[in-house]
């Protein structure tokens, strides 16, 4: 069988932050990721496309992780804007025969707090609305 190699590229931007409820007033950062579900053998590459620029904290990239622009939350505001873009790569190689099978792949985006308490502190005395 003869390998064929695949590239795919998938473009996240991400717009504006709905504020749940449930959340404190504090900074947040989103943290998204891209996997392949599948044994096949593969790369992904994660590079910012764009991220504001008069930001304090702006996106970053870690391996194939995003992690946007630190925000700051307060409970007047219903919504955040952030306007971070990514760009995944991602480099298969395949058999001939799995060229027509649907593969598993899956975007995964969690909320997470990148920051000690005691820097959390900090930054939010340091971020300017």
């Amino acid at each position: 069988m003869e390998k064929v190699q695949a590239t795919l590229e998938f473009s996240l931007q991400l717009k504006q932050f709905q504020i749940p409820f449930f959340l404190q007033s504090g900074c947040y950062q989103i943290k998204t990721s891209f996997e392949i579900l599948t044994s096949i053998p593969h790369t992904i590459e994660a590079r910012i496309f764009h991220t504001e620029d008069n930001v304090k904290y702006p996106a970053s990239v870690e391996g194939s992780v995003l992690f946007s622009s630190a925000f700051k939350l307060k409970k007047t505001k219903r919504a955040i804007r952030i306007d971070d873009v990514v760009i995944y790569t991602v480099n298969i190689l395949l058999d001939e025969s799995q060229v027509s099978d649907k593969k598993s792949f899956r975007s995964a985006l969690c909320l997470c707090v990148p920051y000690t308490v005691s820097y959390v502190s900090s930054i939010l005395s340091t971020m300017a609305d």
